[in-house]
């Protein structure tokens, strides 16, 4: 069964204006405070840019440090004076230190989001030589694209649009060490789909069951998402499902009491499901419904393993996986 990512077509540049929709960062925002341009000097608290608009835009901003610098470029900017430009590990404005921009829900800050389309400018003093390069990524890592662009007059723009999984981390570089990056713009933000292992399983005969994503799956609407379960010896296992979050749970509870020692219950199981393994793997199937009436709603696995050798309960459990519905 394909991967519901496989059918994703590549990302494609926007060849027409959504900025009525967009948000729109130029860097002049009130409560931001413009450093000189001068590279190599240590960038002032008040100029630090990181996570001034996370908590109503869903947006980070970070560089070799855990900030960006927000500098005054004077005219030749976008949206003149200020624009942004890297950090070393040390904190200094470096021009060819890369930015990454990473999206999150405003409401819920520890969970990733998406959106479907952005936009950065360079800065408008081009040397004619060198390129810049944004890279476009997915919440599980996966790299969506790549658009690369000379550094040439006006100033580069990089449009970058996916219709799905969307866009959760941004990557921008530049080659010369002398561009500044400002106008950074996008649609609103919306929850990712995620798949997130937690928990630690106990060892059977084929060493801990491992419960994952299928490569590239995610719970996204009207596709079919697939957890996988490795190490099933015996052929047959059991997939547990909850959905309360773990921290509102008495969890994890030890299994030692019923034979299983060392192992740990990590979901609050409402629903068991019988897998057959094939080759030592089993997996797990849900055709989620279309729509977005289940965006945001998040769900909890564990994979518990027939395992008479093990103990004398007679199973071993993997690891847990929380999984957020979203886009």
């Amino acid at each position: 069964m394909n991967s519901p990512l496989s059918r994703f077509a590549p990302f494609v540049l926007l060849l027409t204006s959504v900025a009525a929709q967009t948000n729109l960062i130029n860097f002049q925002n009130p409560g931001l405070v413009a450093m000189s341009n001068t590279a190599g000097q240590p960038v002032p608290a008040a100029a630090r840019l990181s996570t001034q608009f996370l908590n109503t835009l869903g947006v980070r901003f970070s560089s070799n440090s855990a900030f960006v610098a927000v500098v005054n470029h004077g005219t030749f900017t976008p949206s003149a004076p200020n624009l942004i430009g890297g950090t070393t590990a040390t904190g200094a404005l470096n021009y060819m230190q890369p930015i990454t921009v990473q999206f999150f829900d405003p409401s819920d800050p520890t969970q990733p989001a998406t959106t479907d389309w952005f936009r950065v400018r360079g800065d408008l003093s081009p040397l004619n030589t060198g390129t810049g390069t944004v890279r476009a990524f997915a919440v599980d890592g996966t790299l969506l694209g790549t658009q690369t662009l000379p550094d040439t007059a006006p100033g580069m723009v990089f449009t970058m649009a996916f219709a799905a999984p969307g866009i959760h981390r941004v990557l921008i570089t530049g080659t010369t060490g002398t561009v500044g990056w400002d106008d950074v713009e996008f649609l609103p933000v919306r929850r990712a789909a995620s798949y997130l292992p937690y928990g630690a399983g106990c060892a059977g005969t084929l060493g801990v069951p491992v419960l994952s994503a299928a490569p590239g799956g995610l719970p996204l609407p009207g596709n079919i998402f697939t957890a996988v379960l490795s190490g099933i010896g015996s052929g047959v296992a059991l997939m547990a499902t909850g959905v309360t979050e773990p921290t509102l749970a008495p969890l994890p509870v030890p299994l030692g009491a019923i034979g299983m020692p060392g192992c740990e219950l990590w979901v609050d199981a409402v629903q068991f499901d019988a897998m057959i393994a094939i080759g030592n793997q089993g997996n797990w199937t849900w055709l989620l419904p279309s729509g977005s009436a289940m965006l945001g709603q998040r769900f909890f696995q564990q994979g518990f393993v027939f395992d008479p050798a093990a103990n004398a309960f007679g199973f071993v459990a993997s690891n847990a996986a929380a999984a957020t519905i979203g886009s």
